[in-house]
């Protein structure tokens, strides 16, 4: 029998998904200080500091902070909930500050959130037929 609830298994999940956005934005936001851009949202020579670009790049990332924040809240409770919103909101600015996207292309960058709602759905499935089999057997 897996020693490791479902409960451990969605946060350790979702606490490596943060930690791997923040560690992204730490490293390209130093590679490109090293380089000496300025501190602005370029790419394609266009300012998405403050455009509608800008936002579209942003939403991926909110949609993990909501989602992580719900899947939290239902199998753990409120104070989980809180605090996987404030960490992901944490790599959200670290992530628009640090000017990810000059070094990377869209693509890649839209991938990272996907997946992490992907592998979370997947794990979900899983366990809840996981579930349905040990209700089954019992």
């Amino acid at each position: 029998m897996n020693t490791m609830t479902t409960t451990r298994k969605v946060l350790l999940f979702l606490l490596l998904a943060t930690i791997t956005l923040v560690g992204l934005a730490f490293l390209l936001a130093s590679v490109r200080s090293v380089f000496g851009a300025d501190h602005t949202l370029m790419f394609f020579d266009e300012d998405l500091s403050d455009s509608v670009i800008g936002w579209m790049i942003a939403i991926p990332i909110l949609i993990v902070a909501i989602v992580a924040t719900v899947v939290s809240l239902a199998l753990v409770g409120i104070v989980a909930a809180i605090a996987m919103a404030m960490v992901l909101m944490i790599a959200l600015v670290v992530a628009v500050f640090g000017v990810l996207l000059g070094l990377i292309p869209i693509a890649a960058f839209l991938a990272v959130p996907a997946a992490i709602i992907w592998a979370l759905i997947k794990i979900n499935r899983r366990n809840a037929a996981a579930a349905a089999a040990h209700a089954a057997a019992a």
